[in-house]
């Protein structure tokens, strides 16, 4: 069922010629398509909010194929000029492809303004349709320029906002130029009032956008989690809000054994990955990899507040675990930990001097270092 509220108003559907002027005179020299392509990928490229498909036709090349999704029909009406476009309608909330489907998905002043209620609903689906290690791109107003000093409310972004959700920013200058300073008073009258337009002379305006780029990790996590954890729990929320295709099997009132054995499995399944074990669920990932030695076939491992005290089948001893030499371990303990003393962090990275023990001021649960957590999972998977 489709729902208008959805669809964010916008007068290029249905006042066409301001549009074309629009067209015409913003980022004439290229500097933002520019940019644009230089930092999306080849293969398959979702435009999401793609207009009259424009750029999406410029961004068109051997080896890119990008597919224009448009909610407004009225934007839809003459593109016998873009004949290679296959068009989808659809919205940036709800979007009609499955999981993986594409290498990048762009937007160009479209859906992801940072004051729209349903910015995250958009950024996890656009995140969902990303294949592994794919790249979302987005542009939009940065301010401080003479475009926006022109108009009378806030039409800038707050980079902020993006750059919290793990996207790095940056600074395009460009600008507009009009064919004429009665064309740029018509357009800037028509968006920001006459008042406005009376202060335009000239044919040429600065303009700054950002643009913002997040990169999809390219490895899944398999995560065990703790005694008091759950596959839903705090961590593996904060994974899976960060991009990652997370595994984490239900370990609750299960032995240490059975623990082992099920992510043993997972490994198994998904060569390369990135295991993550909490508390008891790292003293069962540490287990593992004791066991499988040099063949571990991970990519890296992360411990967190690992239980390394206790003595369970499997475990005979676990202050005899080695962390195989060949897998790059990362060990987070807080030193207000008083569950799990952070001695026994600290008697493994002894023993195992590749092993990286990263010492924080928390406590067991480690909920204050998380985001530290996810931003190294981010640089390990990269």
């Amino acid at each position: 069922m489709s729902d208008d509220s959805r669809v964010i108003p916008f007068y290029g559907a249905i006042n066409r010629e301001m549009f074309a002027i629009e067209r015409r005179a913003m980022d004439r020299d290229g500097v933002v398509l520019r940019w644009l392509d230089e930092t999306l990928p080849g293969g398959w490229v979702l435009d999401i909010g793609a207009g009259d498909g424009t750029t999406a036709q410029a961004l068109t090349r051997e080896g890119r194929t990008v597919v224009p999704l448009e909610p407004a029909a009225g934007m839809v009406r003459d593109t016998s000029d873009r004949p290679s476009l296959v068009w989808v309608k659809g919205v940036a909330q709800e979007l009609p492809f499955h999981d993986g489907t594409f290498d990048a998905v762009y937007a160009t002043w479209a859906f992801f303004f940072s004051n729209r209620d349903d910015l995250d609903v958009g950024l996890a689906e656009a995140r969902r349709v990303l294949k592994p290690g794919g790249r979302i791109v987005l542009v939009d107003n940065a301010g401080d320029d003479d475009l926006t000093a022109l108009s009378p409310r806030p039409i800038t972004s707050d980079s902020t906002v993006f750059s919290e959700r793990g996207f790095s920013v940056t600074v395009i200058e460009t600008g507009f130029r009009f064919d004429s300073e009665a064309e740029g008073r018509t357009l800037l009258g028509f968006w920001f009032g006459e008042e406005a337009a009376a202060r335009f002379t000239g044919t040429v305006l600065d303009y700054r956008v950002f643009g913002f780029v997040w990169d999809k990790p390219a490895r899944p996590l398999i995560v065990a989690h703790g005694l008091e954890g759950s596959p839903e729990g705090a961590k593996v929320r904060a994974y899976r809000a960060a991009g990652f295709a997370v595994y984490a099997p239900d370990g609750r009132k299960q032995s240490l054994a059975v623990r082992v054995g099920q992510i043993r499995e997972l490994v198994q399944a998904h060569p390369g990955a990135v295991l993550v074990g909490s508390s008891y669920g790292g003293l069962a990932a540490a287990a593992l990899v004791d066991e499988l030695g040099e063949d571990h076939g991970l990519h890296a491992l992360v411990l967190l507040a690992p239980a390394l005290h206790w003595q369970e089948p499997p475990v005979a001893d676990p202050a005899t675990l080695q962390i195989p030499s060949s897998l790059p371990c990362t060990v987070f303990h807080g030193q207000r930990d008083t569950i799990v003393s952070i001695e026994v962090s600290r008697a493994l990275a002894e023993r195992c001097p590749h092993v990286q023990l990263v010492v924080t001021d928390d406590e067991h649960r480690l909920i204050e270092t998380l985001p530290h957590v996810v931003r190294h999972l981010i640089e390990v998977t990269r």
